[in-house]
């Protein structure tokens, strides 16, 4: 009989990207318009992971800042993982074993033995009996 038992533990793990750092950047006049606010052209900058528009209207600057969507892709060789197995074989082997023959002697104490034993039985079933007939006469 073999008794075969697979154990799989799988562990969640954090994994790092590592982004390279991007810098851009821009320089632009200012102007001032007839009345007096400042004014500038657009701005627009772009790197990988967003895109950012500045533009200053009539003393106001205004800045959006985009993040782009990006699915970043990573190899995970040999992702941790626990894999036992474990296989019982259950060995069952016969032992002949020479015993020596019983003696004479040895037979016969065994038979007077097991008489004994039936006679005890016979014996103590007839006192059980005789003290429950003498409770009996007892009792009336």
């Amino acid at each position: 009989m073999i008794i075969r038992e697979t154990i799989t533990e799988l562990r969640d793990t954090t994994i790092f990207f590592y982004v390279p750092a991007d810098t851009v950047s821009d320089t632009l006049f200012v102007f001032f318009d007839d009345n007096g606010l400042v004014n500038s052209k657009p701005s627009t900058l772009d790197t990988e992971f967003a895109s950012s528009w500045a533009q200053v209207v009539q003393g106001k600057l205004y800045h959006d800042l985009v993040q782009k969507e990006k699915e970043l892709a990573a190899t995970i060789k040999d992702a941790i993982q626990k894999h036992s197995k474990i296989e019982y074989k259950a060995v069952i082997k016969t032992i002949e074993k020479e015993v020596n023959r019983l003696t004479g002697w040895q037979k016969f104490f065994i038979i007077i033995g097991k008489v004994f034993s039936i006679l005890t039985l016979f014996t103590f079933g007839y006192v059980v009996i005789q003290v429950i007939k003498w409770l009996k006469e007892i009792v009336k």
